[in-house]
């Protein structure tokens, strides 16, 4: 897969961003904090995915309940209340290009972290309005990405800051499971 282009709306930092990646092969961010790196990963993962995994790692860990919120941390702060959040992508895979959009309507924004109320939708034109709900996504991603896309995503295509010794700081049994995985070995 190669990604093409990416359009963020109403997403954490971004009122309107377009990154275009089709004049490289290899895409690295690299800058100080606070200027979006991150951001732009976690809409790629989301439009993709349907999910920001180091989120739900953190509602499950950290989150227990108790506190309510009323703002959204992933509705860009200075954003209309009617506008919704828009992560657009257009990439290649198997020399078919897809043009996806994946949307949280403005009515569904609330202050928990639901990764439910983004649907995604296929689209013929980048910059068209046109674009068609897919109902069952995961059948559809599958069938684009191979049936381990989610749990693939993060360890195939992000390094974290914090997590750059990850492979090492496991176990034997650890390391060889997670490159048994990334090789798809039966036995190692």
């Amino acid at each position: 897969m190669k990604i093409n282009k990416v359009r963020i709306r109403n997403f954490k930092v971004f009122k309107d961003f377009l990154v275009d990646f089709s004049s490289s092969d290899t895409i690295v961010f690299d800058g100080p904090n606070g200027f979006g790196k991150t951001t732009i990963y976690d809409a790629i993962e989301l439009a993709l995915t349907g999910n920001i995994r180091r989120y739900d790692a953190m509602k499950r860990d950290l989150l227990d309940g108790r506190q309510t919120y009323t703002e959204n941390p992933f509705f860009y702060e200075n954003a209309a209340k009617e506008e919704s959040i828009s992560i657009q992508i257009q990439f290649t895979s198997n020399e078919k290009i897809f043009i996806l959009e994946r949307i949280a309507q403005s009515d569904l924004i609330g202050g928990l972290i639901d990764f439910k109320i983004y649907k995604l939708y296929s689209k013929t034109k980048f910059d068209d309005a046109e674009r068609t709900l897919i109902e069952d996504e995961h059948s559809f991603l599958t069938e684009i990405f191979g049936k381990n896309y989610s749990s693939n995503f993060q360890f195939l295509n992000y390094v974290e800051q914090e997590e750059c010794l990850f492979l090492l700081k496991n176990s034997d049994k650890g390391r060889k499971q997670h490159i048994a995985h990334l090789f798809d070995l039966k036995e190692f």
